[in-house]
């Protein structure tokens, strides 16, 4: 995702998504981090993914280098994508376990 993919599917030049961006106070590129950040978060506590790694969700989320990845997560939720899992109720093909 970048400026050009972005102003061709809003029909506008990617100068205009630029300044767009500008008068929002956020850049594209913070945008789409953060977009992409949210979305991660949400996948890691979803039963559905449960079976998917951590790396996957975050290669498939736009991510292309995983340790970028995991440094952005900890400064924005303070804990690593292994913790936010980790915190998730064991669940087994989407029914929570008894955990007594």
């Amino acid at each position: 995702m970048d400026a050009k993919r972005v102003a061709c599917h809003l029909g506008i030049s990617p100068r205009s998504v630029y300044d767009l961006f500008a008068r929002s106070g956020l850049s594209l590129a913070e945008t789409i981090l953060s977009r992409r950040l949210e979305a991660c978060r949400a996948a890691l506590v979803d039963p559905a993914q449960a079976r998917r790694t951590i790396a996957d969700l975050a290669l498939d989320l736009g991510f292309s280098d995983i340790s970028r990845f995991n440094r952005h997560y900890k400064a924005r939720y303070g804990e690593t994508p292994r913790e936010t899992r980790t915190r998730m109720p064991r669940r087994e093909h989407g029914t929570q376990l008894d955990q007594r």
